[in-house]
């Protein structure tokens, strides 16, 4: 049976940076059946430590940092706190760090990611709140905080994928043989709620294909704000955007209309 996550890595370590298209392509001559399956977990939900170039093209970091030496000054309160202040352009580290094996130091000790303006409002008292985007990302920062702290307690684990509107249909009671109708005044606004939801979340979030800056920071940041209006760019629109961000509303927030 061939291993498509190997056969991906394979080929992004020898090969890389490609495109979707060549990846895929490259998967399907080694026997993978669903190549695009194969893309859309490993790479769309970063499962894989791979990360995307500002052309699209993806490139296997270990492959990509394997051997290079990085140079840092230390500021006072990174020796008085134990810490290092990572760089948006080294981004690609922390990408790396979150997944095996690359969760430790060369000395061992263990590697703990905190984004700053955007995990301290995660720590409440002795309490600390965990959101991921995937089923994965949840497992392994849950593996992490226990191999940290073995006598760590997890009160609560709420998983709740929302993909497209088919998903609120648990949401809504009724028996199977309704169907969720998309254009019900109802649905259409849990739906409505959870996007702006989701958009203004995104706007602050560090984006891979931004190398590690925010919506935000790229809108104002003129070397990047090619990249940002790329991306917006390659959004669906129309139709095809139905149930997903809308690219206007998010350009408006950003100063880009």
């Amino acid at each position: 049976m061939v291993d498509a996550a190997e056969q991906l890595s394979t080929i992004l370590a020898e090969h890389g940076p490609l495109g979707e298209d060549e990846i895929k392509r490259r998967l399907r001559a080694g026997g993978v059946a669903d190549p695009d399956a194969v893309v859309y977990d490993a790479l769309h939900m970063l499962n894989s430590p791979a990360g995307q170039l500002t052309d699209d093209r993806w490139v296997w970091l270990p492959t990509l940092l394997g051997g290079r030496v990085f140079t840092h000054r230390l500021e006072a309160p990174e020796v008085a706190h134990d810490m290092l202040t990572v760089l948006p352009d080294l981004g690609a580290l922390t990408d790396l760090f979150e997944h095996e094996p690359y969760h430790r130091f060369a000395d061992g000790a263990p590697v703990t990611v905190l984004m700053v303006d955007y995990d301290d409002e995660l720590l409440e008292g002795d309490e600390l709140r965990v959101e991921t985007n995937s089923e994965n990302r949840m497992d392994s920062a849950l593996s992490t905080l226990k191999r940290l702290d073995a006598g760590v307690e997890i009160l609560d684990d709420t998983r709740e994928p929302v993909g497209d509107v088919r998903d609120l249909s648990d949401r809504f009671p009724g028996d199977d043989t309704d169907a969720l109708d998309p254009d019900d005044p109802e649905v259409a606004a849990a739906l409505d709620e959870y996007v702006r939801e989701y958009e203004t979340h995104w706007l602050d979030q560090p984006i891979p294909a931004l190398d590690g800056y925010t919506p935000r920071q790229a809108a104002d940041d003129p070397t990047r704000r090619g990249d940002l209006i790329k991306l917006l760019d390659s959004f669906p629109a129309g139709v095809g955007a139905r149930g997903a961000m809308d690219v206007d509303r998010l350009r408006a927030a950003l100063g880009l209309m």
